[in-house]
């Protein structure tokens, strides 16, 4: 019986420590240049500008630290900026240093997918652009807690699949570019008038 326990014990104990060098070798570090940046529809926004990507495995998502010289406090960003940094996913626990974006730009990054769970902590996002990458479907509830969306950008993806009615409760959405994509080729920008008598078209 004591040798059992102890097994136990033993077992226990390596897989506790494992765990944890996993949570520690499956990390990212984004570095930021934090400035001010515009985002067409809603302006100038103080922004995490990314300028390095550090990987402790490949590709991992989860993000464990932000640096830079942030002349403000994180409380203070507005947007969240990468260019052609090759991510695959999106990062995981961005909202815990970022709780107050109004834009998301992530373009050129290899994306993969974009789903509800990487969006969701942002209710008050108000533009998206995920131009150039490599997602295939967009699901129906991804903007389900994000209906203040005035710009949503997905141009030169190779969608396949888009949600019938997806964007049917953004009422406050302007500009939807869905151009070169793999199934449909399409944009539509409305005007405030347009948008109090319309919904925008299924896809």
């Amino acid at each position: 019986m004591h040798k059992n326990h102890l097994k136990k014990s033993i077992f226990s104990i390596i897989a506790i420590i494992l765990i944890s060098i996993a949570q520690q070798t499956s990390s990212l570090t984004i570095d930021c240049d934090f400035s001010n940046a515009d985002y067409s529809s809603i302006g100038s926004q103080y922004s995490c500008i990314v300028s390095n990507v550090q990987w402790a495995s490949i590709f991992s998502s989860n993000l464990k630290n932000v640096t830079g010289n942030n002349l403000k406090s994180n409380s203070d960003v507005t947007a969240f900026s990468l260019d052609e940094k090759n991510l695959q996913v999106f990062p995981q626990n961005l909202s815990s240093f970022f709780a107050n974006l109004n834009a998301i730009r992530a373009t050129s990054a290899g994306l993969k997918e974009i789903r509800q769970i990487d969006i969701s902590s942002w209710s008050q996002l108000k533009y998206l652009n995920l131009d150039k990458n490599a997602i295939e479907s967009i699901d129906e509830d991804l903007f389900k807690f994000n209906r203040e969306l005035i710009t949503i950008l997905l141009s030169g993806n190779p969608i396949k699949f888009i949600a019938a009615n997806i964007f049917n409760d953004l009422s406050k959405l302007m500009d939807l570019d869905l151009t070169n994509n793999g199934c449909i080729n399409r944009r539509e920008i409305r005007n405030k008038s347009w948008l109090r008598k319309n919904k925008m078209p299924d896809f």
